[in-house]
């Protein structure tokens, strides 16, 4: 009876594959599902069952899966559930933004024959947000036919602008060459092993790469990391840390969503994320049986993964792709529309050079453009380590060098340069890292301005100027007589500087490192403030439904003794105490009533498990 059973379902799925499945684009995987459910449901796989932690009845869901022969589920981004929890909490208590529950996302490994049922099945269920195939591994955004023009070098993006970025002036400012910050490259490989690129060995993280296209990501690596010794080709940001990321690991399925997620762990506030790879679009403008490519970003699962990338304070880069898409176009919705969707990233776009097809700072034709995409940059004539065109040490591929690298893949990396650059900058200043806003902000502003002149219509921004960018870096921005490299760590906040007074505004009011009244522990995110007026007052925001607080006062910013404590009902108490010279009190908060809540992280990011013995 159940095998009967069995193979009538298969024949049900068969019957409606005919007429529909074939006609499907052949650059979306024919096995896979990729199923996010609503967020409010916290639904978990829990063994090879899907369960809702808030008691959700998923029996609708059971019932779906069990009529298109019961599809192996898997995490879709493969870790630990907490951790990813975890950086999301903390992601949005540091961007006081809403963020979507990537737990709640899952690779169904499904029949082909029953893959188009079950996708029009499962929309149909409440507890379902979105479903959809996901786009096999499309080619890296690179090697435009024709062949571009050969350069006069190989280095001349590295230039003064409106020809370059300016990187080489940037490395003359402290943190201009990127020193302190760290990148991670997400892509399918790369040659470690490449003379010019000794920073990198050593680098790969999360996953296991394999070798194909290793020249691409060896390209990729030369513009942003290549050393300065005297040989080869040198990177943007050659002293920034690198870190290397696949999207297409050994024994996986290929998902830019995973390894951004991933990548995002190896990462702090201002570092820089750089996505090189390209998503397949809705059309296929010239019948050529491949849909045109754009941003990533148009798959749900990695929308989500970068919005809770640069909700933690990461700068991310995407390409807009090759497609020669217009993202305003209508068939997109409101998907580009910044006003209705931004995940946060900074979108590149594709330009001619002085030696390209149209005029320099002009879009170059096969690039997606549109209001979304933020900035440009070079789209041909990139010289960078990989392939050997230009120099191949008698053949030996850790020698290769090119002066031909094209695409929205090597457009990308100058944008990422160039926000390296500034963070580096903005660190050894002593200022905070830029947002990521911020960062594409300035990056906008004072870029060299895309021509109006060329073949090829379309928005795709300016092309970043490191040297107009950073004199806004050491700019008091607030007026409070502080620039960033005079130390003021909040040039947002004229309020907020070196000796400035305490106010009653929920923040700290003084820098890092000072000592005085109004001290509160700077590594947490629920930290109290004192009254200017009333220096023994310490108060903090009311935690919803909290009846009862215990409040903890420290000598020390880790909270591990000199501690004094109090249960009060109030959001405010009275300190009588006075701190001794040179030392400053710290204070922490949590309801105890009608539930214990959490004492916050740390400034690692690690929840704190206990405060003072």
């Amino acid at each position: 009876m159940f095998a009967r059973l069995s193979r009538l379902i298969a024949l049900i799925c068969a019957s409606v594959v005919i007429g529909l499945y074939a006609a499907q684009a052949s650059e979306r995987a024919d096995d896979r599902l990729i199923v996010k459910f609503v967020d409010e449901a916290r639904v978990r796989l829990r063994g090879a069952a899907l369960v809702s932690e808030e008691g959700f009845d998923l029996t609708e869901v059971d019932r779906v899966l069990a009529q298109h022969q019961r599809p192996a589920i898997v995490h879709l981004f493969g870790r630990d559930e907490a951790a990813i929890d975890a950086r999301i909490s903390l992601a949005s208590a540091r961007s006081g933004r809403s963020l979507p529950d990537l737990n709640g996302y899952f690779e169904l490994l499904v029949a082909p024959e029953c893959l188009d049922d079950l996708l029009d099945a499962l929309n149909r269920l409440r507890w379902v947000e979105t479903v959809y195939r996901p786009a096999v591994s499309p080619p890296l955004p690179h090697d435009i036919a024709p062949p571009t023009p050969d350069g006069e070098s190989l280095v001349l993006h590295l230039d003064p602008a409106p020809v370059g970025i300016d990187a080489e002036w940037a490395w003359t400012r402290p943190g201009g060459d990127g020193l302190g910050v760290k990148i991670v490259d997400i892509e399918w490989s790369w040659r470690v092993t490449h003379e010019d690129l000794d920073s990198a060995v050593g680098t790969v993280a999360c996953f296991t790469p394999g070798t194909a296209d290793i020249e691409h990501g060896t390209a990729v690596l030369g513009e942003l990391v290549a050393g300065r010794n005297g040989y080869g080709v040198t990177g943007i940001s050659y002293a920034a840390s690198v870190s290397l990321v696949t999207d297409y690991p050994v024994g996986m399925s290929y998902s830019v969503a995973r390894a951004v997620e991933c990548a995002a762990g190896l990462l702090d506030p201002g570092d820089v994320m750089l996505i090189e790879a390209q998503t397949y679009g809705p059309r296929d403008r010239d019948d050529d049986g491949i849909n045109d490519f754009v941003p990533v970003e148009w798959d749900a699962a990695e929308f989500a993964a970068i919005s809770v990338a640069t909700a933690a304070g990461i700068v991310v880069l995407e390409p807009a792709g090759n497609g020669a898409e217009d993202l305003d176009d209508p068939v997109f919705g409101n998907d580009f529309n910044r006003a209705h969707r931004d995940s946060g990233a900074i979108m590149v776009g594709a330009s001619s050079t002085t030696w390209g097809p149209g005029p320099d700072l002009s879009r170059i034709g096969f690039s997606t453009y549109g209001s979304r995409v933020d900035i440009q940059g070079w789209g041909d004539d990139v010289g960078t380590t990989g392939y050997g065109d230009y120099f191949n040490g008698g053949g030996d591929p850790n020698q290769y060098y090119t002066e031909l690298f094209s695409g929205t893949s090597s457009a990308t990396p100058m944008g990422a340069g160039a926000a390296v650059a500034i963070q580096g900058v903005q660190k050894a200043c002593g200022g905070p890292p830029l947002t990521p806003a911020a960062v594409r902000s300035l990056l906008v502003s004072t870029g060299t301005a895309q021509t109006a002149e060329g073949p090829y219509p379309g928005h795709i921004g300016p092309r970043p100027n490191l040297r107009a960018a950073l004199a806004r870096v050491d700019e008091d921005n607030d007026a409070d007589g502080f620039k960033e490299c005079q130390g003021d760590c909040d040039d947002s906040r004229i309020a907020t500087h070196p000796g400035a007074a305490e106010t009653n505004d929920g923040l700290d009011n003084q820098c890092p490192g000072e000592l005085g009244y109004g001290i509160v522990d700077e590594t947490s995110g629920d930290s109290g403030f004192h009254n200017a007026a009333v220096k023994t007052e310490y108060s903090w925001p009311a935690q919803a439904g909290a009846t009862l607080y215990h409040v903890v006062r420290s000598t020390r910013r880790d909270f591990v003794s000199g501690c004094f404590g109090w249960d009060v009902a109030l959001t405010k108490l009275n300190d009588t105490a006075v701190p001794t010279t040179g030392s400053g009190y710290y204070y922490l908060n949590r309801p105890i009533a009608p539930n214990i809540g959490s004492w916050g992280a740390k400034s690692n990011g690690v929840e704190r498990t206990s405060v003072c013995p």
